[in-house]
């Protein structure tokens, strides 16, 4: 299974996994691959205040891992 998907502001998110066995899989993910930031970052209003940060998660994040089902149910 695999998905790609471009979210708000331009972010682009990729997910995939694969089942090895019935009850064991591993999956992979990037959030941000483009790594855009909010932009907002670093402006002001009129005011001098500074604009409301809309997506506070810059930067890229990566993730590996397994799943295992360890349940004795058939």
């Amino acid at each position: 299974h695999a998905s790609c998907d471009h979210g708000s502001a331009g972010r682009v998110d990729a997910y995939a996994a694969k089942t090895i066995r019935k009850n064991f899989s591993v999956y992979a993910s990037v959030e941000n691959i483009l790594n855009n930031k909010d932009a907002n970052i670093g402006k002001y209003d009129t005011t001098g205040q500074p604009l409301p940060i809309l997506r506070p998660d810059a930067g890229r994040m990566f993730r590996i891992g397994v799943r295992m089902n360890l349940s004795r149910e058939k």
